[in-house]
């Protein structure tokens, strides 16, 4: 698991190369249809290639190893 927080005003790029080729996703909370900051699921990803993680403004997003 690997949670991130974000208190800019605009979104920002993590660079992890010790987290590079693992398979996380965005946890399943931040995926649910209901979910109230939708942020999360429609702007925070993760290129495994890169160990790269992009997360949104003010914003807190967990991510887990599938």
């Amino acid at each position: 698991m690997l949670y991130l927080v974000n208190v800019g005003t605009g979104p920002r790029t993590l660079h992890l190369d010790g987290e590079r080729d693992k398979r996380y996703v965005l946890h399943p909370v931040h995926r649910t249809p209901g979910a109230t900051d939708r942020r999360a699921a429609e702007q925070a990803s993760y290129d495994a290639a890169s160990g790269r993680f992009t997360i949104p403004a003010r914003t807190a997003v967990v991510f887990v190893v599938e």
